[in-house]
Parts: structure tokens; sequence; C-alpha cells
């Protein structure tokens, strides 16, 4: 028991080495000449087949040995003595096929094999399976808790983790197949008794947080963190699907794991009873949650709302100057906060002053949606860019993605430059079977054009015209910019939203219909002279604030040749750009803002 309890410790506690340990084979998995000749992405898929028929072999390898010890009952007792191990390699198979996104997931199994096996041996010497399986269930679900709100919540300060309720059932199917020996082998020998009640009490206290399922998802999230919830079927790097197990799921479908499980553990009764399946089916059912036109997609992020104003569209003039009554009635929303940690910025970039202060204000009225974003800008600048150019995206400026009805599937996106260039796009958020990017989904279609919408900048200072970010700074101070946007709902409009046959989209929106809205605002550094063509290694690690190791890293990281000792200028300001530069957010997204799940939520009021 001791041994069984320190292993787990050993193994929880030290999750984050275990990680690191994943991190460097995937990178020497990905190395050219390792386990393929390209490596990349080959030698990724390469590793995971690899790591998947070690794990494979690893199991038979030990129904091999329990066949070979047994094989003296008889061919007939085998026979019967095997349903429970096509259970285990089926749930196992079910567990790859659904929720596991990665190989490296398949240590779940071992682990918790192991701690299974070591938890039979100690309780009475393999006569009480399912207490050990129950045990060890327990052991995986706390390690669980341990990594989210111990490991990644508390000591890495992650924003955007949560409780991974697909882990218990890995960990779950592991024990499963650790004590699955000793059932079998009582069976065999027609010894051992039932611990039915053991089971059905564990069934009950997993049970206990099924209220939880009637709570809004804003309330899961606060507890248990951010889930994704579309695309019901995601797809990663390696191609594979996986389903991502929410907190409506995982609840109630632990206690029907326990259920089932446990009952085929039992070594005097062989198959579950018609009580236990009756309980497992209603607790299967509870766990299915179709997404629905009608009920759309909840708000489940913690995540700003604000009602906003019904007015005149004649209140409004779209010139920049926003100095209308109705703009001074409308809530002021910010000031913005950093689109990440604000912490990892400071960490990153020593000495950054803190971001220039960012406010929004929306109204609407039976015509169109009005917004206005009022910047605070010590250097103004853009480049002089035709509507729709690309690099509209990438200068500073402010950005505006709306998501009308809130389905989190389909936005439009508004990019506005300080010199009033736009960039407009209908984003798409991508799923299989889709081809994307996993590691940015958003397909944006920058073709399509919405110019009905009417934008004004007005700059307190002096824009300055640049070729490019990497032109210094020539202008005095400046104050800042606003810009000021109409966007009639026509824009909204499909070939076939709104019609009689949908659901609750309406153009107008009607009082008491929410949107989803995101509000951005890009500011990026530019140097105070002229970049140099090459800067020493010396130096640009004190430009950066970095130790010899951490330069080290970072220069294999961004591919810099620095075998004479030398940096590109450009090369270096970028990192400083990317380390230094601010991307503001009215809800931030904590990675890329395309992410419709964590815009602000506008509510049309009278």
């Amino acid at each position: 028991m001791i041994l069984a309890l320190i292993l787990w410790a050993v193994l929880t506690l030290g999750h984050g080495t275990g990680l690191d340990v994943v991190t460097l084979l995937v990178e020497w998995a990905r190395t050219p000449g390792t386990i393929s000749e390209s490596g990349g992405q080959i030698g990724f898929l390469r590793g995971e087949r690899i790591l998947a028929m070690l794990v494979g072999l690893l199991f038979l390898g030990m129904l091999g040995f329990i066949v070979r010890r047994a094989v003296s009952f008889g061919v007939r007792a085998l026979v019967a003595a095997s349903p429970p191990w096509f259970l285990c390699a089926g749930l196992a198979w079910l567990c790859w096929r659904i929720v596991i996104v990665y190989t490296t997931e398949l240590v779940h199994f071992a682990q918790y094999a192991l701690i299974g096996a070591l938890l039979t041996v100690a309780l009475d010497k393999g006569r009480r399976p399912q207490l050990s399986f129950v045990v060890a269930v327990g052991l995986g679900f706390v390690d669980e808790l341990w990594q989210h709100y111990g490991l990644h919540v508390w000591r890495l300060g992650e924003s955007t983790h949560y409780l991974d309720w697909s882990d218990p059932f890995l960990n779950g199917v592991g024990a499963f197949a650790g004590v699955l020996p000793a059932v079998t082998w009582l069976r065999l020998r027609g010894d051992g008794f039932s611990q039915a009640g053991v089971v059905y009490k564990a069934a009950l206290i997993a049970a206990l947080p099924l209220p939880l399922v009637l709570l809004d998802p804003v309330t899961l999230a606060a507890w248990f963190g951010s889930y994704p919830y579309y695309p019901f079927w995601d797809e990663h790097t390696n191609l594979k699907a996986v389903h991502w197990v929410t907190p409506y799921e995982g609840i109630p479908l632990l206690p029907a794991f326990l259920l089932v499980v446990g009952a085929v553990l039992d070594p005097v009764r062989r198959t579950p009873s018609v009580a236990v399946l009756a309980a497992a089916t209603v607790l299967v059912g509870l766990a299915i949650q179709p997404v629905s036109r009608q009920r759309g997609t909840a708000v489940h992020e913690v995540v700003p709302q604000t009602m906003v104003s019904l007015i005149d569209d004649a209140d409004i003039l779209i010139d920049g100057h926003a100095d209308e009554a109705a703009w001074s009635d409308a809530p002021r929303l910010g000031p913005f906060v950093h689109n990440t940690d604000a912490a990892d910025r400071y960490a990153l970039c020593p000495g950054t002053p803190i971001l220039p202060a960012t406010h929004a204000r929306i109204l609407w009225s039976s015509a169109a949606l009005y917004i206005l974003v009022e910047t605070e800008d010590v250097d103004i600048w853009a480049r002089d860019l035709a509507r729709d150019a690309g690099g509209v995206l990438g200068d500073e400026g402010v950005r505006l993605l709306i998501d009308d009805g809130g389905e989190e599937v389909l936005f439009h996106e508004i990019d506005i430059s300080p010199a009033n260039a736009v960039a407009d796009l209908l984003q798409l958020m991508g799923g299989a079977p889709l081809d994307f990017n996993p590691w940015a989904p958003a397909l944006g279609y920058i073709r399509f054009d919405a110019n009905e919408i009417s934008t004004a900048v007005v700059v307190d200072g002096s824009l300055e015209i640049v070729s490019s970010q990497f032109s210094p700074v020539v202008t005095d101070v400046d104050v800042g910019y606003h810009v000021e946007v109409r966007i009639p709902w026509e824009v909204f409009r499909t070939t076939s939203t709104p019609s009689d046959n949908t659901v609750h989209t309406t153009l107008p929106p009607q009082v008491g219909h929410r949107w989803r809205l995101g509000l951005y605002r890009r500011e990026t550094p530019r140097p105070q002279q002229a970049l140099q063509e090459r800067v020493d290694v010396p130096s640009a690690r004190q430009r950066l604030g970095l130790s010899v190791d951490d330069w080290q890293s970072l220069a294999a990281e961004r591919l810099w040749d620095t075998d004479d000792g030398m940096v590109t200028g450009v090369g270096l300001w970028q990192e400083v750009v990317h380390r230094c530069g601010g991307l503001q957010a009215w809800s931030p997204t904590y990675k890329d803002l395309r992410q419709p799940a964590r815009f602000g939520v506008i509510e049309f009021a009278e």
C-alpha cells in the first residue's frame, strides 16, 4: 500500500517534470535524422505510432502472461473469463477514438494499471479488487484536481486551463486493466467475495456533483476552467479527431463508469445487474447535450457584459469627433486590459511602461450598430495602405470582431488603422472536414467586402505615414486617436437568415437580444533611431534582458544564425516588438484574439 501511494504521489506531483520530458521527446522526434529523415510533422507522427505500438505490446504481454498462468483451468474457463478483458480493451479503444489527443496520453493507462495492480496486491492480497479499483479511480481524480488547480492554475498561473474530465476515464481504464488480472484469477479459482456495496457507495459519492449540471456554463467555467464547446469534434496537428469532455458530460459519466466497471470487477457476479445498467443508462442520457438552433450557444466564459442603448440613426454623424450627446450618455467600457497575462508581458519586457489607456462606447439604432474606440498613444503611425490590404491586419490600430447571435462559429472582423485604412473579413472557425490550421483555426475571407460600413479617425497629434514599422520615430509625442464606426445591419444578412424558418435571428436585433463583441487595440512600438544592420550578441542579450542560456534557447527557437557573434537588427527589433508590443482587449482571449468564445457580451436595450 505504501509503495502504491508513494508511486502515485511521485507521478502526480512530478507531472510538471513529465510535461517537460514529453516536450523534449516531441522535439527529438521532430528533429531531422532521428526517427525520420525529414523530421518535423512526419517525425512527430511516426513517434506517436511507435509509442502506441509499445503500449499495445505491453498490454498484450500482460494478457499473454495471464493466459499462460491460467491455461491449466481449461479453454472453456478462459473463454468464460475473457469478456471483461474485451470490455477493458474496448474502453481503451473508445478513449483512443474519442478523447485522446496525442499518443503520449496513453501513459495514463500504464500509470494507473501499475497503481491499480499494486493496490490490488496490498488490499488482502488481491481478494478485494473492487475496493482496489475504487481507490485507484479516486486517486486518479485527485491527480487531475492537482494538475488543474495546483499545477496549472496555482503554480503556472494559466488563465485558459480547465479540469480535464477525460483524464479520469483514462486513469480509470488503466486501473481497470491493473485490477483485472486478480479478478480473473479469483473467478478461475472460484474464490473471493463481492464488494458491490463499495462500488455503489463510490458511485453515489461521484454522483453528488450531479446538481452542478443545472448551473449555467459561466459558473462552471469560473469553478472548473475554460471549456471549448465548438466544434464537437476537434482536430490537432496530428490529424486525429478528439472531443473535449465538458463538465456537463464528465460529471454524469463518471458515476456511470464506476457502476459498470465496478460491477464487471465483481469476482462472484459476472454480469452487471439490470439496476446497474438502468442507472448507467440514465447517467449517460444526462451527458448527451446536443447543440440546438433554438438555444444557440450559451455564454460559457467569464467575460464582461454591457447594455447597449437605442438611439435614432440621425443622432450620430460618423466624423471621428464623437461630440454628440448620445456618445456622452453611452457607458464607457474599459480601460482595456492586456490580452494575455500582464505579468508575462512585464517579465518578457523589463521596464515596459503601463499600456496607454483604451476605452470604447457602443450604441445601436434600427439601422446600424455604432462603435467608438478612444485611445491614448504617444506615437501614432500608419502605412499608406489600400482597403483590405493584408498589412492592415498586422499594423497597429483597432480590431472589431462581431459575432451576431453569438454562436461562436461565424463572425465579422473589421480592422482600422490610425490612417483610416480598413480591412474587413468574414471569419469562420475551422473544424473537420474543413482544412484549417489547428493553431490558428479562424478561416478569414479577406475578399469579403462590406462597403456599407462607415469609419472615421481623428488624431490628436501628428499622424506619421511610414514605409514600415521599422521606421524610427521622428515626430513629437502624440496624445491619441478616436475611431468611430457605423455598421449597418444589412452587413449581417445572408441569403437565408433571417427567414420564416429561422428561430432567433432577426435584423435588426430586438431588445433583449445578445451578441458577442471583441474589442481590441494593437500597439506596436517603433525604434527611436535607425536600426543597425547587425548587432553583437552581448548587446542583443542586454537589450532583451536574457541570460546566456535563455539567449541560446531563443536563438534556436527563432532559427537565428549567430555563428559570427551577430544578429540582424531587424530580427532583434521584431523580438522586441513581440515582447513589448501590446494587444489590449475589452474582453481578453489570453492568446490569439480570434476566439469568439471569449468575446464580451452586448445586450440590446431600450
